[in-house]
């Protein structure tokens, strides 16, 4: 569910009748499914950079993401529609172990190819 403050920007500018390109940094995959992208996509937002940092629910704990790992796939899936793909993770944060990193890893091989 995009927040609604989200939506009447993009409501709004979609309906300015003049048009331009956007790029949006530092998007959280917290709300970021296709109705979001479809409205992102209306708006003229041609590219955005999405940091989820980890793929792990300890890291994004430990980071204070924020969001979860069942965000950052369901963000993946809404992306999965479009020609964009997530990116991959950071290692080495504060609590990181070889399962956080596997489960980082794991997320890329199935997600950002």
């Amino acid at each position: 569910m995009i927040p609604e403050h989200t939506r009447a920007i993009l409501e709004e500018i979609i309906r300015r009748p003049w048009k331009a390109d956007f790029t949006a940094m530092g998007v959280q995959p917290l709300h970021l499914d296709r109705e979001m992208l479809d409205l992102m996509w209306q708006a003229g937002f041609r590219s955005f950079m999405i940091t989820p940092e980890s793929a792990s629910d300890t890291m994004l704990s430990s980071y204070g993401k924020g969001f979860c790992r069942d965000n950052v796939i369901q963000a993946a899936e809404a992306l999965s529609h479009t020609t964009s793909r997530p990116g991959g993770a950071s290692a080495g944060g504060p609590g990181e172990t070889h399962i956080t990193i596997q489960e980082s890893l794991d997320f890329c091989a199935n997600t950002c190819t």
